[in-house]
């Protein structure tokens, strides 16, 4: 888009760089095909980054005062003792409240929650329903009676305010507990069905099965969560695998996931001993974060995705299908949107039914993770005898495989998906999506236009969403969130919070980051880590070449990379041994392209 266009151009405000964003996944990669389009006369603005005098300016509006909370809008005033706008903010980063509002913008577009104090006009697009409450509802648990009422007026209120321009979902059941829930007509009047879909970048090129061997494939979250494992079905997953490669039968279990510990495994009724057996054989353990590539290529080469889970992952069940790999689902909430079972995948039944409650008093359906954690036994015994006929029948696999592929690319199209819902925020302003240049509420005394944004790209979702830990310095930990590098000084780490990840406290520590860094290495961080991959494939170079035969050359290295490697390590003891801990953590981590 040119600078002339830009300024005639709806602004839709994505304030996913937020701090209180990283529990709800982020730039969550539903949502990727957004950064792919070029949607007409409007722009995709992100918070960020800050300057050293944009974050001057941050301080003087008092963004970084201790418990700083946005002024109650007018729409929250009718909140009550056992729920007000303060016990909202608080659950969220209200810091970042407070930055969100100041920017100027026309529309702010969510996902899966309302960050919002709802002073401009915004649009909320979902998937399951519990989660639009976080953190007060928490799935698995059931929401605590005596706050669900004062919980349905406050959101009742701001859902009903004319700044809620439209509530989307792509599942209707989640949809139709939403309505259920609040019981308004004029919330109703806004619930919107908008069917999703999966960007193409999750297409892998083409990859052949093993056609000896049957390979299958476990997703943990993107965050590893221990606790995911189990909710996602990996204690079944892993108690199949074991039992058919005690039958002997050629088959390899892949899990992304961090290996339980032994003590887990015990509790689930799985020998750690004939587990540790397997490993690197036919049970692999991918303890990492992948990128979305790489976890792509991984998808194409498995003939099955098994997520026998207590909830509904949308995109590992679209990406598994627009790779023809066999989706293994249960009939959690969702699931009926994307699988038909013995059409274009397998779907176990019996989790919706034992797992999830429908609590009359309050108005809910809630998953009950205990009701589901119960069913561990009878949900592997259903698992094995599926997976097991399907095995005998290696033309069906290939019939389903062949199913699930045209489904995900004739009725899931990303960018459709993208380009709908960016039209309904336009549509359903008034005026029909003019542009007005929105300032920020009259609450606030400071406007901060475009500078303080920046536009969407494919950048933003590349990497993990939860911050995840790459290098030890010895001073401190390096940690890799979405895509940029943060580092956290050992003083730090006991009082590093969810704040601490917010756009806003980036630059604070953006300096000092640096610093560190350089400090630690003596060099740029991403100069050594690109010195680091090349040696590594240099490595795997060496290991793949033929007896006999002389390996490829390694990639020539950058000048400031041959300047580093030949001449400065030599004299920089740190910088070697933070170059050797970078070369063995992304060897280990498999992330070397």
């Amino acid at each position: 888009m040119t600078d002339q266009s830009r300024a005639g151009a709806l602004n839709i405000l994505l304030p996913w760089t937020l701090a209180s964003y990283i529990p709800l996944n982020g730039f969550h990669p539903l949502y990727r095909s957004l950064a792919s389009i070029e949607p007409r006369d409007a722009r995709l603005l992100v918070p960020g980054p800050l300057s050293g005098e944009q974050y001057r300016q941050a301080i003087v509006a008092g963004l970084y005062a201790p418990n700083a909370v946005p002024p109650t809008p007018e729409w929250a005033r009718s909140g009550d003792r056992h729920f007000d706008f303060r016990d909202y903010a608080l659950g969220h980063v209200p810091s970042d409240l407070l930055y969100a509002g100041r920017i100027s913008a026309d529309v702010e577009l969510h996902h899966t929650a309302p960050v919002t104090s709802g002073t401009r006009p915004f649009v909320l697009q979902f998937e399951s329903f519990l989660p639009v409450f976080f953190p007060h509802f928490q799935q698995g648990g059931g929401p605590d009676p005596q706050r669900v009422d004062a919980i349905r007026r406050f959101f009742g209120a701001l859902f009903e305010t004319e700044n809620c321009l439209a509530v989307t979902s792509h599942i209707q059941s989640s949809l139709d507990q939403f309505s259920d829930f609040f019981r308004s007509t004029k919330i109703d009047a806004k619930l919107v069905h908008l069917r999703n879909g999966i960007d193409a970048s999750f297409r892998a090129d083409a990859v052949e099965r093993a056609p000896d061997r049957f390979d299958f494939l476990f997703i943990n979250s993107a965050h590893q969560n221990p606790a995911s494992f189990a909710l996602r079905g990996g204690p079944a997953c892993l108690a199949l695998a074991l039992d058919l490669i005690r039958e002997g039968l050629p088959v390899r279990f892949h899990f992304r996931t961090r290996r339980p510990s032994d003590a887990d495994l015990t509790a689930w009724g799985i020998d750690p001993l004939f587990v540790r057996h397997q490993e690197n054989e036919g049970i692999v353990w991918i303890e990492s974060y992948l990128s979305e590539r790489s976890l792509g290529r991984l998808m194409a080469q498995s003939h099955f995705l098994l997520l026998p889970s207590a909830n509904l992952h949308s995109v590992s069940i679209l990406s598994a299908m627009l790779n023809g790999t066999v989706p293994v689902v249960t009939d959690t909430y969702g699931t009926e949107a994307y699988v038909t079972d013995e059409v274009d995948g397998v779907v176990l039944t019996g989790v919706r039914d034992a797992a999830w409650r429908q609590l009359d008093a309050q108005r809910l359906v809630a998953d009950d993770h205990a009701a589901y954690h119960a069913l561990r036994a009878p949900l592997s015994r259903t698992l094995s005898e599926r997976i097991r006929a399907l095995i005998g029948q290696p033309e069906r696999i290939a019939a389903l495989s062949e199913a699930a592929r045209r489904r995900a690319e004739t009725v899931f199209d990303g960018r459709a998906f993208a380009e709908g819902l960016v039209e309904l925020v336009r549509a359903r302003l008034p005026g029909g999506g003019s542009p007005v240049g929105h300032p920020p509420p009259d609450i606030y005394d400071v406007s901060w236009g475009e500078e303080w944004t920046s536009d969407l790209s494919p950048g933003h979702f590349d990497g993990p969403p939860h911050p995840v830990p790459l290098l030890d310095t010895g001073s401190g930990r390096i940690f890799r969130l979405r895509d940029r590098h943060v580092f956290v000084p050992d003083a730090r780490m006991p009082e590093t919070a969810l704040r601490h990840w917010s756009e806003l406290h980036f630059a604070t520590e953006r300096f000092e980051t640096e610093q560190a860094i350089r400090k630690a290495i003596s060099a740029d961080f991403e100069v050594v880590v690109e010195a680091a991959r090349i040696e590594a494939l240099r490595q795997v170079a060496l290991r793949q070449a033929p007896a006999g035969v002389p390996a490829a050359p390694p990639p020539a290295l950058p000048g400031s990379i041959k300047e580093l490697v030949y001449h400065g390590l030599k004299t920089r003891p740190t910088a070697l041994r933070v170059t050797r801990t970078a070369y063995r953590t992304l060897r280990r981590l498999g992330i070397m392209q």
